[in-house]
């Protein structure tokens, strides 16, 4: 025996259509969020950072695709495995961003984070990279599983 779907009345829509633009999407709305993690050196399959002025296929992907944000931190900003980018890879992370004319929003460690080491971290990107600073973020869900 077959099932017979059961149709009801329909209700009329009525669509208006109007040559108001309304808000234009800025040019630089686009961006990409990765984990921290991703870079840490020799991961993921990359030899070195992931992003990197040495990364020529990225970099040219970012330009092509119109990327104009980009943010490091997710889950692997907290936790017990908590990635620590050391100065060589943030180095690399604002080349790339100089090259792809991006814009950085960096995460800090929250959750049984360093707060000296949040500080200098923090301290180091402000005088060295503000010009592709977007924002200052820490944490990262530090209340969800498996980190509360």
């Amino acid at each position: 025996m077959g099932l017979i779907p059961a149709v009801s009345a329909q209700t009329p829509v009525t669509v208006t259509v109007t040559h108001s633009p309304g808000y234009a999407i800025p040019d630089d709305f686009s961006g990409l969020s990765f984990e921290s993690g991703h870079q840490m050196p020799n991961r993921n399959g990359v030899h070195g950072d992931l992003f990197s002025p040495t990364n020529t296929q990225l970099i040219t992907l970012f330009r092509n695709i119109g990327i104009r944000n980009l943010r490091i931190g997710g889950g692997t900003v907290d936790g017990p495995k908590a990635a620590r980018l050391t100065h060589a890879d943030i180095d690399n992370l604002f080349s790339f961003a100089q090259m792809t004319d991006l814009k950085v929003i960096f995460s800090l460690q929250l959750l049984n984070g360093d707060p000296g080491a949040d500080i200098a971290t923090a301290r180091y990107v402000w005088q060295n990279y503000r010009a592709n600073l977007e924002w200052l973020a820490i944490g990262n869900e530090p209340d969800e599983p498996p980190y509360r």
